[in-house]
């Protein structure tokens, strides 16, 4: 969540780990139609200089929710405004197959790694996975249904699964950071 965190006396230097949110997978109103998967939230690591007792705000955003509005990217996370900070990933347009692309571009800290590239919908009648959040050395990318993974132990998030039933785009891993969602799938008249 967001908010102000302070560091304790005599602590100067700090280390900062930030994952952007994941990309929302695309959104369907075609019939039939599929959607290609988001794409995972970038991971920025970065060492800071920091002052004992003063506060430093936190923004991390609500998670990104797809539909029929367009590209929904995943939000940023920043850690003192721009000192830090990991952008999320790409959204994907309605009734697009093709996956969101992860991307290292305005990500600012010592290391910035990409999220991993949502899957493209093999056809209407499957969604694209949604790619991996961001982790050592890049986020793993989604393969058509098939979600990135985010390797066992990770603070990172898999991606969403795609879908070869209607509905709505499964959403990325609660249990980690920056995954993408999945796209959504319909082969009836409405619209996920």
């Amino acid at each position: 969540t967001s908010g102000t965190t302070s560091f304790v006396a005599k602590t100067t230097r700090a280390r900062v780990r930030l994952w952007g949110g994941g990309g929302a997978g695309g959104g369907v109103t075609n019939n039939p139609s599929a959607g290609g998967g988001g794409a995972g939230g970038q991971f920025v690591t970065s060492r800071v200089n920091v002052v004992p007792g003063t506060g430093y705000n936190v923004v991390v955003p609500v998670a990104a929710a797809g539909g029929q509005a367009g590209a929904v990217a995943g939000g940023d996370v920043t850690f003192n405004t721009t000192t830090v900070v990991a952008k999320g990933g790409a959204g994907v347009n309605v009734d697009t197959l093709g996956g969101g692309a992860g991307s290292t571009t305005g990500g600012v800290g010592d290391s910035v790694l990409r999220g991993g590239t949502g899957g493209t919908a093999p056809d209407t009648g499957n969604s694209g996975g949604g790619g991996a959040g961001g982790v050592s050395p890049n986020g793993a990318d989604g393969s058509g249904t098939t979600q990135g993974s985010a390797p066992a132990g990770d603070l990172s998030g898999s991606g969403g699964a795609g879908r070869s039933t209607n509905g709505a785009g499964n959403a990325g891993s609660a249990g980690g950071f920056g995954g993408g969602g999945g796209g959504g799938r319909t082969a009836q008249a409405t619209n996920q």
